[in-house]
């Protein structure tokens, strides 16, 4: 019994002490009421504390609790600002609980040097809202002591630091010095600024609305007839191109279907990813709900291909092909991947037809500049206005902003199509509101399978929708789509329905994913304070 009390005497003995070594560092002692200088170090005379008692007394009357604590310690300044903060928590530097008001100077002195070593300044969190002690007054600060602190004058440089907190909390920050930008902005509003925006914004606009002129146009035709056919058997992907002006990812998917379509490959949905004929509303209703459901690609003709974009598609399919089954999404990352090749084919093929611009870049530069000048010159008022001490200039803002954004939209949104290009482009938008016109109509007499690759690439799969819904509740199986005889039996044909709207959202949409931060506020007398300071 004796040797277990002596053992546990012993290893308290041993464990105890370390709380205190590890504490060692920041054991700042107790505060005593009314004192405001802690010269642990013992470098100032009795004199300088009385001088400094007196100026940190006058800053807590204002309304700042204030402590000055100097210490030896061998320390970096990152760990003294860390100190500073320390300090004010353990103490509670604030005039009441979650005021926040304190302030804090803290010195870190050499020990083999007291007159040399590390300060922070540390403000709460009420006077750097206030902006009265705000980050940049406190690098103010701590600069002005700098020079008296080097010198080894450690009474003057916080004398200095004392009377620069006290004159901001009573005066307020001094008037910050205007720099070479806004000394700019004054001369400049005192000019006639409105009438050189206005100049200004006459050319830019004068400038772009030339180029514009200058785009060749077809000859003014008679609208195209509206029909529910192709005009012709031009690829989906070349007759996208043509009407949307621009080569988009939709005509990769396009190509894809249509070498479904042309029997060239061919999909089957896993019936076990399938969601259940109970849930199909629900997947409707819900997108995201339902889970992407599995599928098998299988390559069956490599001489129905033909083009390079259409080779590139069926490339992009090889990996996938075969008895595993692979994620929609993987189908879209897969097409993906090779899409930057799909689009140089694409736009090789309609340049060679004299269908695209090849100089098209050059286009978009000619617009881009005008448009540029125009956003930096408005940039610029914007900044005159705001800055200059007598504001001047409205127009500039109002103006020229606008007129540079406009031909900065225009250069994005120029189609690439040349004027031949646009003649073709006309039959195919009589295609489109035909298409449109029998959803309206509710003309069920369609070809969906030929029409679907079409509707993907002109952009009008929305209005398709309809048809293809009323389709598969008649019994409709796409062309593409393995006839799965047991699936269609027992699971019903709205399901394949359902599988195709999951395709066409993966495939044409993407996926999307969220993310939330959420982030948290508390702490002490510290919380939410700046600090500055420095070596000296």
């Amino acid at each position: 019994m004796r040797r277990w009390f002596l053992g546990l005497i012993l290893l308290l003995g041993v464990v105890i002490p370390f709380p205190s070594v590890a504490r060692g560092a920041n054991d700042f002692g107790s505060p005593q009421p009314g004192r405001y200088v802690y010269d642990r170090a013992a470098v100032l005379t009795p004199a300088e504390i009385t001088d400094l008692e007196r100026r940190a007394a006058a800053i807590n009357q204002v309304g700042a609790p204030i402590v000055v604590y100097l210490r030896l310690h061998d320390a970096s300044f990152e760990e003294t600002v860390a100190d500073a903060r320390a300090l004010m928590d353990a103490w509670s530097i604030q005039s009441a609980p979650g005021a926040r008001d304190g302030v804090v100077l803290l010195f870190n002195l050499q020990p083999n040097d007291p007159r040399h070593g590390h300060f922070a300044i540390v403000a709460g969190e009420a006077h750097v809202r206030s902006g009265v002690l705000s980050q940049r007054e406190l690098d103010r600060i701590a600069a002005e002591m700098l020079p008296a602190l080097r010198e080894g004058r450690l009474a003057a440089g916080i004398a200095v630091g004392l009377d620069a907190i006290h004159r901001n909390l009573t005066v307020g920050p001094p008037p910050q010095q205007r720099n070479w930008f806004q000394r700019m902005a004054d001369t400049l509003a005192h000019q006639n600024l409105n009438l050189i925006w206005f100049v200004a914004t006459v050319a830019v606009l004068a400038w772009g609305a030339v180029l514009w002129m200058r785009i060749p146009r077809p000859a003014r035709r008679s609208p195209p007839l509206a029909t529910t056919e192709p005009p012709s058997d031009l690829s989906p992907a070349l007759a996208g191109a043509l009407v949307q002006g621009r080569v988009i990812f939709d005509l990769m998917i396009a190509t894809f279907f249509d070498l479904a379509r042309r029997g060239a490959l061919s999909l089957q949905p896993v019936p076990e990813t399938l969601p259940s004929r109970s849930r199909a509303p629900v997947h409707r209703k819900f997108p995201d709900a339902a889970a992407e459901p599995l599928v098998h690609i299988a390559l069956r003709d490599p001489q129905v291909v033909q083009s390079d974009f259409e080779r590139v598609v069926w490339d992009s399919l090889k990996p996938l092909a075969g008895q595993m089954p692979v994620a929609v999404q993987a189908l879209r990352s897969a097409l993906w991947e090779n899409w930057p090749r799909a689009q140089q084919a694409i736009r090789a093929e309609l340049i060679r037809r004299g269908w695209f611009d090849p100089n098209i870049r050059r286009q978009r530069i000619a617009f881009l500049i005008p448009g540029v000048i125009g956003l930096l010159l408005g940039i610029l008022a914007l900044a005159i206005f705001l800055l200059a001490e007598t504001p001047s200039g409205g127009i500039g803002v109002l103006a020229l902003l606008p007129s540079g954004l406009l031909w900065l939209v225009v250069a994005d949104s120029l189609h690439e199509t040349t004027s031949q290009g646009k003649e073709e482009a006309m039959r195919w938008h009589g295609f489109v509101r035909g298409v449109k016109q029998a959803t309206c109509q509710r003309i069920a007499t369609l070809d969906l399978d030929r029409l679907l690759p079409y509707a993907i690439a002109l952009g009008i799969r929305k209005d398709l929708d309809v048809h293809l819904r009323t389709a598969h509740l008649r019994g409709y199986v796409p062309i593409w789509l393995e006839n799965d005889q047991s699936l269609s039996d027992n699971e019903g044909d709205l399901l394949l329905y359902e599988f195709w709207k999951t395709v066409e959202r993966t495939l044409l949409s993407g996926s999307s994913s969220r993310t939330s931060d959420t982030s948290g506020d508390g702490g002490g007398a510290s919380s939410g304070s700046a600090a500055s300071g420095g070596s000296f």
